[in-house]
């Protein structure tokens, strides 16, 4: 029986081109991706993975902040231009979609 054809030369690279592209972030378990991880390979990996969504779920809340102020301010403002009662065409519109 005839072997089939050489498998691309990018598969045959890909576990290593993987462990590459993630170890510069994210630390490999033990040495060859075939060998069993070990119990602390696992937790310095969720360690971490730990640390990058704290510091994503920090800059997130952040700008909730910021946006939830923006709201607020602009709120405000429509608030006084309805006590107001008198403005442009554009503000006296704002008004309407806000009331």
């Amino acid at each position: 029986m005839a072997a089939g054809p050489e498998p691309p030369k990018e598969l045959m690279d890909a576990p290593d081109a993987i462990q590459e592209a993630l170890q510069p972030d994210l630390p490999m378990l033990s040495g060859d991706l075939k060998a069993p991880a070990t119990r602390g390979d696992i937790v310095n990996l969720l360690s971490n993975f730990r640390s990058y969504f704290r510091a994503d779920l920090a800059v997130l809340q952040e700008e909730v902040m910021a946006f939830t102020n923006w709201v607020k301010m602009v709120e405000e403002d429509v608030s006084l231009l309805a006590q107001r009662q008198t403005g442009t065409v554009e503000e006296m519109q704002v008004i309407q979609a806000f009331h």
